[in-house]
């Protein structure tokens, strides 16, 4: 006897696979990944709080056009990834099990589109990079050069960067330092040696950030001949390495309050507890494709714990020497 509610399930399948999916606003919101704007965000809050330390005003107006500026360059960087990755065969339904990670498998079949809006995104960005430029001055045209340099040898092909084992530290400087730098530029019309090293602690957990999602992924780029980190180290070092960083971090935060900032040592406390909280799952098990998910969920979680801990205790520094 032939199962007719089979039929009728398989029926709606095909027909569902049959009916193109255009682009839509939920798959430009998965292509932009609003859960990872963090890592541009904190590190213009990040540059502006130095700057405030230093002595500047801080331009409530400027601060908003530079967070929107950093988040535009960040969801343009997302989109143009998942564009790529899609049409070198990278990710596919076989390998992608997160329908919310997958825009291009689950959400739109239209490559073309998801290409345009990337551009758009980069686009819009530059508009409000321009409006920088005009009220802070030709320097900030620097930093938007590194940016946009970054971007391209990051996402275009030929000289695509995250393929590389450099791809880590390439992300990080480009939004932990590039962001911070510009940030500090904008409220103080200049930067300083101080304030690239100063970012540090920024450029670490972002580019924490892609190590954590590259050593999840080992077994996919492998397939798509990609020279990440850790497919060039493997798992157990580059779990290593990811855990270092975090620890890293925390002293490098720790030590600018004692010597730089003393005035939000009582941050500190707050930042370890965080911390620590945010990181554990991923010094308990191995970071394999089945918990993909919880390791970014946890590597942003610290990431934003350490940096959004690091503007409190600048923050407080300032109120209490004020």
């Amino acid at each position: 006897m032939i199962d007719c509610s089979s039929v009728f399930i398989q029926m709606r399948d095909d027909k569902k696979k049959s009916v193109k999916r255009s682009f839509s606003l939920k798959a430009a919101i998965q292509l932009a990944a609003p859960h990872t704007w963090p890592a541009a965000f904190l590190p213009v809050l990040l540059g502006s709080a130095l700057a405030y330390a230093g002595g500047a005003s801080v331009n409530s107006w400027l601060l908003l056009t530079a967070l929107a500026t950093g988040i535009l360059l960040q969801a343009a960087v997302n989109t143009l990834n998942d564009y790529r990755d899609f049409v070198n065969g990278i990710d596919t339904a076989a390998n992608c099990d997160d329908p919310t990670d997958a825009a291009l498998i689950y959400e739109c079949d239209d490559p073309r589109s998801v290409k345009i809006f990337g551009f758009s995104l980069l686009a819009a960005a530059a508009v409000l990079g321009a409006v920088l430029v005009y009220i802070s001055g030709l320097g900030m045209l620097i930093y938007g050069g590194l940016a946009f340099l970054a971007i391209a040898l990051y996402t275009l092909p030929g000289v695509n960067f995250s393929s590389l084992p450099l791809g880590e530290l390439l992300s990080g400087t480009a939004m932990g330092c590039v962001l911070t730098c510009a940030s500090y530029h904008a409220q103080a019309g200049g930067c300083s040696a101080e304030t690239a090293i100063l970012s540090i602690p920024a450029v670490l957990t972002i580019a924490n950030i892609m190590l954590a999602n590259n050593t999840s992924d080992i077994e996919r780029d492998r397939e798509g001949s990609r020279r990440t980190f850790p497919v060039c180290v493997g798992r157990g070092l580059a779990q290593t390495t990811l855990r270092l960083i975090i620890i890293i971090t925390i002293i490098m935060v720790t030590l600018a309050a004692f010597i730089r900032f003393p005035g939000g040592l009582p941050i500190v406390p707050v930042l370890f507890i965080g911390t620590a909280l945010a990181a554990y799952p991923l010094f308990t098990r191995p970071r394999t494709p089945d918990v993909r998910a919880e390791s970014m969920r946890c590597i942003l979680a610290a990431h934003k714990w350490t940096i959004a801990s690091y503007i409190a205790v600048i923050m407080l520094h300032c109120i209490t020497q004020g």
